[in-house]
């Protein structure tokens, strides 16, 4: 299934309650963050979280210092396309902490 989401959505709750082989697709435009990404996609299905045009990439805002932007924390999930920051110092775009 695709989901498209629109700036102000809540694109990490949309990706947490994906399904194997869906596709959250977020418009051009801010999105906050972080997000933690654990609904595990499979073999062959993965979840996806994708720009809806890469040549106008969404950005990813997060300003905080308590956690990265994107954490993954499942197996067989694919991030592409998006932009991300700013950032402080010492927090990173998307860090892989299991899968």
């Amino acid at each position: 299934m695709l989901v498209l989401i629109a700036p102000g959505d809540d694109w990490c709750s949309a990706a947490n309650d994906a399904a194997p082989g869906d596709e959250i697709v977020l418009q051009a435009g801010e999105h906050a963050g972080p997000c933690t990404l654990g609904s595990a996609g499979q073999a062959g299905l993965p979840n996806v979280v994708r720009a809806e045009d890469p040549e106008n990439p969404p950005l990813i805002v997060y300003e905080r210092a308590s956690s990265n932007v994107i954490d993954v924390a499942a197996d067989y999930i694919t991030i592409r396309g998006l932009a991300f920051g700013p950032t402080q110092a010492d927090i990173d775009a998307v860090k892989v902490k299991s899968g």
